[in-house]
């Protein structure tokens, strides 16, 4: 896949590929430990995350299990490739990665089988680093929880900035 051979890439997967405090813990161990440099964020067509609002699952786990959820984020998102685009900022903009990381975001059409970069102005990554204090979120539910991110390939990821659409093999 992508031309990655074994080793090349440390994969991270969760529900829509969000970025969340287990992505950062991730990434900051995957980058002290085994010097990741690039970071390949991917969401993808037709997903689940598009498909509830935190009310809505909030309610189901209540019907289905009696539980109470309290304000806990399930991190639902709208607008698939602004939920890219506010991700690959968010790396952008915290402190437990190296500030000289290459992160670049896409959505994989699951229909046709293409890559296709999300446009993210570099500068807003670049201001959002310097603008925020501990560049991480704080929690589920917390102050600043959707600043999340997810399904991400990690490694030397092959291709260059200029490549809006690839097909995958």
């Amino acid at each position: 896949l992508l031309g990655l051979q074994t080793g090349d890439a440390h994969i991270i997967r969760n529900a829509g590929g969000v970025v969340s405090d287990d992505v950062i813990r991730s990434l900051a161990i995957s980058q002290r430990l085994l010097g990741t440099t690039e970071i390949m964020l991917v969401h993808h067509t037709d997903c689940g995350m598009l498909t509830f609002s935190n009310r809505d699952l909030r309610e189901k786990v209540r019907e289905d299990l009696g539980s109470d959820t309290g304000e806990f984020d399930f991190l639902p998102f709208e607008d698939l490739e602004d939920s890219v685009r506010e991700d690959v900022e968010f790396l952008q903009a915290t402190q437990l990665l190296n500030p000289d990381t290459l992160i670049r975001g896409f959505v994989y059409d699951v229909r046709s089988g293409r890559l296709k970069e999300v446009a993210v102005e570099a500068e807003a990554g670049v201001a959002a680093r310097r603008g925020r204090g501990g560049g991480h979120a704080q929690g589920a539910g917390g102050a600043g929880a959707r600043a999340a991110a997810g399904v991400g390939l990690l490694g030397q990821v092959q291709g260059g900035p200029g490549e809006e659409e690839a097909e995958l093999p």
